[in-house]
């Protein structure tokens, strides 16, 4: 392989991942979970539920957790029904859970046809995220 072809080649398979990339992009699963997310950020009151109850399980944690706290457990668990009824934050989490089944089955097929694990091969190699 000379040069000009290596160019080629890195060229086509820049392309190919980007309309690889694309294509993912653009199924309903990501769009429902797109939107899915604009409609929480746009509603206050999911927005509270989620900051109030990520603030009441910091403040368990600080406390010693929730055996040291009955009454901050009960209130969070409060928070968290309310957080699983509220329609926004239904919406956003199973479309969520659409999406990662979408890309668990978009793995397996690359795992199927690279004869690797694609998905733990593409993660970062250090620790830091």
């Amino acid at each position: 392989m000379n040069n000009s072809t290596a160019v080629v080649d890195r060229t086509a398979v820049l392309a190919s991942a980007r309309a690889f990339a694309d294509a993912v992009a653009h199924t309903p699963a990501v769009s429902e979970y797109t939107e899915a997310v604009s409609a929480v950020r746009a509603d206050a009151a999911a927005i509270d539920l989620l900051q109030n109850a990520e603030q009441l399980r910091r403040t368990i944690h600080l406390n010693g957790g929730a055996q040291n706290n009955p009454d901050e457990q009960q209130q969070l668990m409060s928070l968290e029904a309310d957080i699983a009824a509220h329609p926004a934050l239904q919406r956003f989490f199973a479309a969520q859970q659409d999406l990662i089944q979408q890309l668990r089955s978009v793995n397996a097929g690359l795992t199927e046809a690279l004869g690797f694990d694609f998905a733990s091969m593409a993660r970062p190699a250090c620790s830091c995220g």
